[in-house]
């Protein structure tokens, strides 16, 4: 990821700045999960819909569970298939073999 940053001098104007480019690099790590069931849900439908909402949830920490401190969610690299089951209290569904890349900086540093 390059992203471009400017130094300015409180006492200068901008057009005093120092242009440089900040370009960080990464570890990265790939996980397969399943995430959890969502919330019961009436019909399938609905229970797809929660099925979602809690796969995006344990997405966003299964990184940082995994792997410690300082990871998080790249990309979802494959979303899954959707697994529902029908229950005496309804339906209920989740995400199973998502394929996620997690991602951890490994250098800050400052290049041109």
């Amino acid at each position: 990821m390059k992203k471009t940053v400017l130094f300015c001098s409180a006492l200068l104007t901008v057009s005093a700045c120092q242009k440089e480019s900040y370009v960080a690099t990464y570890n990265y790590n790939d996980l397969t999960i399943t995430s959890s069931y969502g919330r019961f849900a009436k019909d399938n439908a609905s229970a797809q819909k929660k099925g979602q909402l809690e796969f995006k949830s344990d997405s966003r920490s299964v990184c940082r569970k995994e792997f410690g401190g300082g990871w998080s969610l790249s990309e979802i690299k494959n979303p899954g298939e959707m697994n529902c089951e029908e229950t005496s209290d309804g339906y209920h569904c989740r995400i199973k073999d998502a394929q996620l890349s997690c991602k951890q900086v490994i250098d800050k540093g400052f290049g041109n």
